[in-house]
């Protein structure tokens, strides 16, 4: 069977079966030929604080790269995201996203983080260097038989000198 024939077939198969591990079996059917998307943290900053009730209102940029010479339009895009191993939020992005073709675009993840609910207090905020995040990603994709999930992961740390102000009391309104 020719490479193109393995590949229509695999297609063919993933969008009836609406099978979330589409890049893999077609990576496995054309190895080289199509990849997965990558995911990369770029930025993380803090756009709010709310004093009654310890929240900060954060947004991440995250980088979404195809791989591949075709574009993929997105019907959705689901995260969730842990912080220091505590779940802390899940979502979707509000906004329309395309990957284009061999390229990447940005999307931002608005997250609301309740400090208690991080068991985190302003104090180790300020004495801690940084935090470590996991981000679970889910792109889907129509398809004629459903939406095909890929499921994406990037986990690292951010350092919290550039998201916090010099004095916490600047959070709290004058």
């Amino acid at each position: 069977m020719t490479r193109i024939m393995r590949i229509g077939l695999c297609a063919t198969v993933a969008a009836f079966a609406g099978c979330a591990d589409f890049f893999t079996m077609i990576g496995q059917a054309a190895p080289g030929l199509v990849e997965k998307p990558h995911l990369s943290m770029k930025h993380v900053d803090v756009t709010g604080f709310d004093a009654p009730s310890l929240a900060l209102s954060t947004s991440f940029l995250i980088g979404v790269q195809n791989p591949n010479p075709v574009g993929l339009p997105l019907s959705r895009l689901d995260y969730d995201l842990a912080i220091d191993g505590r779940q802390l939020a899940d979502g979707h992005a509000q906004e329309n996203v395309s990957l284009p073709a061999n390229g990447s675009t940005d999307v931002t993840l608005p997250v609301n983080v309740r400090l208690l609910d991080a068991g985190l207090t302003i104090e180790q905020l300020a004495t801690r260097s940084s935090l470590p995040y996991q981000i679970r990603v889910r792109l889907g994709f129509d398809t004629p038989g459903g939406t095909l999930e890929v499921p994406l992961e990037q986990s690292g740390t951010f350092a919290l000198a550039s998201l916090l102000p010099s004095s916490p009391m600047q959070w709290l309104p004058h």
